[in-house]
This record gives C-alpha cells, structure tokens and sequence, in this order.
C-alpha cells in the first residue's frame, strides 16, 4: 500500500462484534491480526464490510467500520438467536474525499412489497 494515499478496505467478514451472538460466531477470525498489520499503515482510515445484514457504524482503534445492509433480507440487531428484521432492504453509498473524509448513507427501499419470513430458523 501507498503510504500517502487515503484507504478504504473492505471486506466480507464483521472483525468486531456486531452484538448478535449467534452472527458473531462468523466474525473475522484473524481480526487481532488485521488490526496489528493495520497499524503500520495509518492512511487506512476506513472499513467496510457486509456479511451481517444490518448496517453498523463503530470507531476499531482509530478506524471507522462500517457495515452494509443487505439488499435482500435484514438481520434484526441484538439478538441471541438467528432472527429476521422486518426493516426494508437497503444499501450504503459512500463518497470518498480528497482530504481523506468520507462522506456515507444509508438507504433503503421505499414503499417495498419485500416481506421477509419472520417465522425463519435459517437462511
């Protein structure tokens, strides 16, 4: 990696807790290591990443992580067990500055006709 130059990684795997117990158990399993590389390369001020369904945005370290909401189905936030959010599907855009900012929102499906299963025990 450029030293100079503004980075956003991204990946597919959550390396922090999303707070879902049973979504967490497929976390990042080398995050530990993630965040040590990382640390020799402080233009990398940006994660993104998808796998948990629901959109998150915590500071690891110094670094903003952001996660992406499905375009699909929604992972309902907090819980134990798998459940299904009843939130539309959705999706983050984000804008990447000169200066090293990042501009980013999320949005979701309007007026949808998507009803996911609730009553799910998988997916």
């Amino acid at each position: 990696m450029r030293q100079k130059r503004h980075t956003l990684l991204l990946l597919h795997h959550h390396p922090l807790p999303a707070g879902c117990s049973w979504l967490d158990q497929h976390s990042l399993r080398n995050a530990g290591e993630l965040d040590t590389v990382l640390a020799k390369f402080p233009h990398v001020k940006y994660l993104l990443c998808g796998h948990i369904h629901q959109e998150l945005d915590l500071d690891w370290n110094g670094r903003r992580l952001l996660a992406t909401p499905s375009t699909c189905v929604q992972f309902k936030p907090h819980c134990s067990n798998f459940t299904l959010d009843t939130i539309a599907p959705g999706w983050r855009t984000l804008e990447l500055h000169a200066d090293g900012t990042l501009t980013t929102e999320v949005h979701r499906l309007a007026d949808t006709r998507f009803q996911p299963d609730t009553a799910s025990e998988g997916y």
